[in-house]
């Protein structure tokens, strides 16, 4: 039906390495986590781990499963587009960060503190706090 929200799913992660969280930057100058649209066939946490592969350079595993955000946003074309976004808490043994530098112009790993000050979005600011809750278990 035209004029409906239609839901879009993503997924992505929140990859730690030593007590340190992954953050990145993207093209808009938004400090974010590694996320991505699901491709034909792909579960959310395929679709998640592949993400944070091709934004960070980075082979994570899944520790846990986040709660989803929710949000809208105005596509270009086509008016408001409702977005779900399937996250995990994801750990990585590696800190070397590679970036496109097309989309994801730069990232590393950061203490928890530092990252909450950086993010953008507050629905990532409280995917961080859950996160930590979650990881300090």
């Amino acid at each position: 039906m035209r004029g409906r929200l239609g839901e879009e799913t993503s997924a992505g992660g929140v990859v730690w390495h030593k007590g340190r969280v992954l953050v990145l930057r993207n093209f808009r100058g938004e400090y974010i986590f590694p996320k991505g649209h699901l491709k034909a066939g792909e579960t959310p946490d395929e679709a998640a781990l592949r993400e944070v592969m091709e934004e960070s350079g980075l082979t994570a595993t899944i520790v846990s499963q986040l709660p989803d955000t929710v949000y809208s946003y105005s596509r270009v074309y086509g008016g408001p587009q409702e977005k779900r976004v399937r996250w995990f808490n994801m750990e990585s043994s590696s800190d070397q960060v590679v970036v496109d530098g097309t989309e994801i112009h730069w990232g590393t790993f950061m203490p928890p503190f530092e990252a909450a000050g950086r993010l953008t979005h507050a629905l990532d600011q409280q995917l961080l706090e859950q996160s930590i809750a979650m990881m300090q278990k």
